[in-house]
């Protein structure tokens, strides 16, 4: 870009366009099936078949062949070579050694008048080579070839065939294999190789490196620095934190994020992110949304016809809240229907701008469903488009139980568990399972990832794959060694069975409702134990099919409520407890353990009954009793040193004065009496007339009502102790500016290393991490790094962090966001690729 190449990830899908190179981002899916070029699911499969490595051959095959730099082997093969550089060294090692590593080919290839990664998805195109990723999507649809992702979406339904989710279940109808069919029935033919076997069959030739090796291996390795330290190291050098954009430009009045979508419009610059979905539909192209709208225009209705079909009326759609009130002279974004709409006296906030506008004569959109239809005293919530409306006058979908039930005077919704039942003394939440275990000298959740490792024994991904070896069925295996036994996992649900004539996944959800079979999803994790029937959460998915058993998944939520039984899916996590069960969502994971029974856990934990006392819960916990200090300790731990937790922003800010935090309304409405838990605040407040989602969040607190969201991560820390949150802000109201990636470096500072150090350490060891891109090239006087709007710009006096780019520009009537994504790039300085990169990763 530094070359002069103005063209960015955006200017793909626009830019190109109007250069008169239909070549987009979306044409890559759709132009070059015209050309006759090879789609994107053709990699995986049908390279395969021509004896080509497709994505997948990339992590196995070329394993296979003795070509150990696979996908996953940069992650842990190479460890076992010697090199400790896993996933992470690819990054930042490669750079070392003067070689280009994953984001210096987006950024360095470009200095040198390279195309980068988005190059390699169009210049290769250009220079007549095969084409890159997107192309496998399309273009051999082109060809004649079977119709890849895409056209399952789009092309099937110009034929008047199902879109999307036709393909799951008309197909089926049909007796044709679905979206799912490639996972299972592929092997039904002989071919053992699911999508997961690259992940464990792999292990099972000898191969034990997992992807979570590279985490905690290189600890091992003596290379203590994680993840982490760019966030929060160039804090200790006095630097403003990435939540400090968020919040700090608010106090100084200036725009916030959303302001860059939508005042660039205003500016007259017709090229911003939501002008290449529709403006490019004005130009007679099709965009993105095209696909989804145009064929709606054709006469078929679409998931997107709220989106766009409105357009097509002239109406403003989904999109239109976030643009049009901007053309209208009202500089309110998207968020600003959340916040300022309410300010201005309009009890409509985020879900208005969804909903209102089509109060206007419009049909009620996807939040209708939420808030609106309740309160015109229909209770068909959000799920009820899914279910109630199959079963013609079921009134129980998967918001009723979060909102309707409690309406009906059943006062425990999903958000009780976590919060209510804390109040009525019960102190096992949630988040019990994770601190609370602790306390008891129990394991928690990342053990398994670290710990074990430090055993010598399998993280993670071991589970998935070497119980595998041991001959045991792990996680993965119910996906596919099930199948090999000729028995129905996961996946086979969803399509085998669909080969059976019966109903898949999907049809658990509709056509047993239709069937007048009460039980949805839910009711094989719980109601199946209660009646005596072991089978686990993946059981219910598939083996009680087989047995006959219509129970579906979401029963659990809502009709077992029905049936006078409290117990809804957040019961089997806390409710159970109360009840002298000490089963909750989590005891799966390790009371059916101890039981012997296997679980969708016993992965996870029935190695514990192994012997193998480290579970997937192990790591957050047991590290903890060790003496480490585990990913939630970070959380918790640090509380007790007196240091703030990731939540003290949110909450701690409320102590400063500042009653205003995001959670209050889930749980402290309830010690106010007022059960009404999460959805309740998004639409039963509304019909009181007080404010919605986002007023939950703090108004409560300036009630003075000090419960939040987290009272289970921090009400057990009442004790003194910091919340999640405080880490965020309160910090840095102390003056001390650890903001939210303290937790995880502060403990570095005490001779442990967090999560991250992989990103800053090894530059610290003269070595280019993955943020090396973000914060060395500052170092290098470039100060152009990802990084570098949300910090170093700080560091220069100007306070502009990422979200200035997208917020305070606009105040100077400079480009938002996205103007970073391409001003910056005419000013030839480092382009937003590599922002974006980053952003995506994380």
């Amino acid at each position: 870009m530094a070359a002069g190449k103005k063209k960015a990830w955006l200017d793909n899908r626009s830019s190109l366009m109007a250069a008169g190179k239909k070549k987009a981002w979306l044409d890559n899916r759709s132009s070059l099936m015209a050309a006759g070029k090879k789609a994107w699911l053709d990699n995986r499969s049908s390279l395969k078949a021509a004896g080509k490595k497709a994505w997948l051959d990339n992590r196995s095959s070329l394993k296979a062949a003795g070509k150990k730099k696979a996908w996953l082997d940069n992650r842990s093969s190479l460890m076992a070579a010697g090199k400790k550089k896993a996933w992470l060294d690819n990054r930042s090692s490669l750079k070392a050694a003067g070689k280009k590593a994953w984001l210096d080919n987006r950024s360095s290839l470009m200095a040198a008048g390279k195309k980068a990664w988005l190059d390699n998805r169009s210049s290769l195109k250009a220079a007549g080579k095969k084409k890159a990723w997107l192309d496998n999507r399309s273009s051999l649809m082109a060809a004649g070839k079977k119709k890849a992702w895409l056209d399952n979406r789009s092309s099937l339904m110009a034929a008047g065939k199902k879109a999307w989710l036709d393909n799951r279940s008309s197909l089926m109808a049909a007796g044709k294999k679905a979206w799912l069919d490639n996972r299972s029935s592929l092997m039904a033919a002989g071919k053992k190789k699911a999508w997961l076997d690259n992940r464990s069959s792999l292990m099972a030739a000898g191969k034990k490196k997992a992807w979570l090796d590279n985490r905690s291996s290189l600890k091992a390795a003596g290379k203590k620095k994680a993840w982490l330290d760019n966030r929060s190291s160039l804090m200790a050098a006095g630097k403003k934190a990435w939540l400090d954009n968020r919040s700090s430009l608010k106090a100084a009045g200036k725009k916030t994020w959303l302001d860059n979508r939508s005042s660039l419009k205003a500016a007259g610059k017709k090229k911003a992110w939501l002008d290449n979905r529709s403006s490019q539909m004005a130009a007679g192209k099709k965009a993105w949304l095209d696909n989804r709208s145009s064929l709606m225009a054709a006469g078929k209705k679409a998931w997107l016809d709220n989106r766009s079909s409105l357009m097509a009326a002239g109406k403003k759609a989904w999109l239109d809240n976030r643009s049009s009130l901007m053309a209208a002279g009202k500089k309110k974004a998207w968020l600003d229907n959340r916040s300022s709409l309410k300010a201005a006296g309009k009890k409509k906030a985020w879900l208005d701008n969804r909903s209102s506008l089509m109060a206007a004569g419009k049909k009620k959109a996807w939040l209708d469903n939420r808030s609106s239809l309740m309160a015109a005293g229909k209770k068909k919530a959000w799920l009820d488009n899914r279910s109630s409306l199959m079963a013609a006058g079921k009134k129980k979908a998967w918001l009723d139980n979060r909102s309707s039930l409690m309406a009906a005077g059943k006062k425990k919704a999903w958000l009780d568990n976590r919060s209510s039942l804390k109040a009525a003394g019960k102190k096992k939440a949630w988040l019990d399972n994770r601190s609370s275990l602790m306390a008891a000298g129990k394991k928690a959740w990342l053990d398994n990832r670290s710990s074990l490792m430090a055993a010598g024994k399998k993280a993670w991904l071991d589970n998935r794959s070497s119980l595998m070896a041991a001959g045991k069925k792990a996680w993965l295996d119910n996906r596919s060694s099930l199948m090999a036994a000729g028995k129905k996992a996961w996946l086979d649900n969803r399509s085998s069975l669909m080969a059976a004539g019966k109903k898949a996944w999907l049809d658990n959800r509709s056509s047993l409702m239709a069937a007048g079979k009460k039980k949805a999803w839910l009711d094989n994790r719980s109601s199946l134990m209660a009646a005596g029937k072991k089978k686990a959460w993946l059981d219910n998915r598939s083996s009680l099919m087989a047995a006959g058993k219509k129970k579906a998944w979401l029963d659990n939520r809502s009709s077992l409520k029905a049936a006078g039984k409290k117990k809804a899916w957040l019961d089997n996590r806390s409710s159970l407890k109360a009840a002298g069960k000490k089963k909750a969502w989590l005891d799966n994971r390790s009371s059916l353990m101890a039981a012997g029974k296997k679980a969708w856990l016993d992965n996870r934990s029935s190695l514990k009954a192994a012997g193998k006392k480290k579970a997937w819960l192990d790591n957050r916990s047991s590290l903890k009793a060790a003496g480490k200090k585990a990913w939630l300790d970070n959380r918790s731990s640090l509380m007790a040193a007196g240091k703030k937790a990731w939540l003290d922003n949110r909450s701690s800010l409320m102590a400063a004065g500042k009653k205003k935090a995001w959670l209050d309304n889930r749980s402290s409405l309830m010690a106010a009496g007022k059960k009404k838990a999460w959805l309740d605040n998004r639409s039963s407040l509304k019909a009181a007339g007080k404010k919605a989602w986002l007023d939950n969040r703090s108004s409560l607190k300036a009630a003075g009502k000090k419960k939040a969201w987290l009272d289970n991560r921090s009400s057990l820390m009442a004790a003194g102790k910091k919340a999640w949150l405080d880490n965020r802000s309160s910090l840095m109201a102390a003056g001390k500016k650890k903001a939210w990636l303290d937790n995880r470096s502060s403990l570095m500072a005490a001779g442990k290393k967090a999560w991250l150090d992989n990103r800053s350490s090894l530059k610290a060891a003269g070595k280019k991490a993955w943020l090396d891109n973000r914060s060395s090239l500052k170092a290098a006087g470039k100060k152009k790094a990802w990084l570098d709007n949300r910090s170093s710009l700080m560091a220069a006096g100007k306070k502009k962090a990422w979200l200035d780019n997208r917020s305070s520009l606009k105040a100077a009537g400079k480009k938002a966001w996205l103007d970073n994504r391409s001003s910056l790039m005419a000013a030839g300085k480092k382009a937003w690729d590599i922002t974006l990169v980053c952003v995506v990763d994380q």
